[in-house]
């Protein structure tokens, strides 16, 4: 047991150092001006916290209840940069884990309340803020 424990921890130091670098770059965008640049930003940190999540549910056998949890067990760091212009959310059903959710703050450059979401189980994206950008296009 001993040895799979350990071979997890191993996967999970790469994935958050995979983690820590690929926010870091996305960080450098926190000035976003335009929508396409913020929804990327918000599918980092969503595509980082699906792979923090899946090391915890193989740790716990359960997925984690919120972004609290994933950071302050170590599993997720977000840059503060981003912090400050997305709140995140877990939504949580029937114990698992079936969307997450970015919405912009005020120091985003298109105001708060602006939402990017995924469906976990349908692998769908959402919100205001992919649909404002699909109008455009």
């Amino acid at each position: 047991m001993k040895r799979v424990t350990s071979k997890y921890k191993h996967h999970y130091f790469l994935a958050l150092i995979f983690s820590i670098l690929t926010l870091s770059c996305a960080s450098s965008k926190q000035n976003c001006d335009s929508v396409p640049e913020l929804i990327e930003t918000a599918k980092m940190v969503i595509g980082t916290t699906i792979n923090a999540n899946n090391f915890f549910r193989n740790d716990y056998d359960q997925d984690a209840l919120d972004f609290i949890m994933l950071e302050k067990m170590d599993y997720l760091m977000i840059d503060p940069n981003i912090k400050e212009i997305f709140t995140f959310k877990l939504i949580i059903e029937d114990g698992k884990l079936s969307e997450i959710v970015a919405t912009t703050t005020n120091e985003s450059s298109v105001g708060d309340g602006k939402m990017v979401i995924y469906n976990v189980t349908t692998k769908v994206w959402s919100g205001d803020l992919v649909e404002s950008c699909k109008t455009r296009e």
